[in-house]
């Protein structure tokens, strides 16, 4: 995904986002321009080793304690569906005892989200809260209920977080760990240049045609 469509597309889900307390902002929804403006974090080899850290080219992630990887209909019972889910049987992330879990990311990130669904079938209230070194930039919270499947744990922040922590009270699974790395400033830079130069170019375009007439 090139830097002008992700942050173009990043506008796009404001309208499903609610205010957090703070200066996060909270996504509610895995819609589709969410899903676009960010990239998927596979959990790797369902029933293998418990990890510490996943990664891809653009980021790794590391997490405060091993986590376990299970598959949604072998070893996890269930999930959910659209549109509160992305899919209804995917490869999970399972905390073991653990009911807080910190990430920390290698880059600093505008977006971080996840699904998460809480290991008894009951109602459990989760709070995210994003970092920026040890500032804290706000929390967003959610009550998800394991009868009813999996929800969204999500938020965006222009300025960029580098860790984030989801608490509950109970072991639960996280599924569908999706960012968006915040650009840098050589990048804004060049995006500011090029849409200059575009605009410049249409000017004289149309100096031109009116020469011509």
């Amino acid at each position: 995904m090139t830097f002008a469509k992700s942050a173009i597309v990043a506008l796009a889900f404001i309208g499903t986002t609610v205010p957090a307390a703070a200066a996060v902002t909270q996504i509610i929804s895995p819609v589709a321009s969410y899903t676009a403006a960010t990239n998927l974090l596979g959990v790797p080899n369902p029933n293998g080793p418990n990890v510490l850290s996943i990664g891809d080219l653009g980021l790794t992630v590391t997490f405060s304690s091993f986590l376990d990887t299970r598959k949604v209909g072998v070893d996890w019972a269930t999930w959910g569906s659209v549109p509160d889910t992305e899919d209804n049987r995917p490869s999970i992330f399972y905390s073991l005892s653990a009911t807080s879990v910190q990430f920390t990311f290698s880059r600093r990130l505008s977006i971080w989200g996840f699904e998460a669904q809480p290991q008894p079938f009951s109602i459990r209230s989760y709070t995210v809260e994003y970092f920026d070194g040890a500032t804290s930039l706000g929390t967003i919270t959610r009550s998800i209920d394991g009868n009813a499947g999996a929800r969204l744990l999500a938020a965006t922040y222009g300025n960029g977080f580098t860790r984030a922590i989801v608490t509950t009270d109970t072991d639960f699974a996280m599924a569908q760990l999706r960012y968006q790395i915040v650009p840098e400033p050589a990048t804004w830079a060049m995006l500011i240049a090029g849409f200059g130069m575009v605009g410049y170019a249409a000017r004289r375009r149309g100096r031109i045609a009116t020469l011509s007439n």
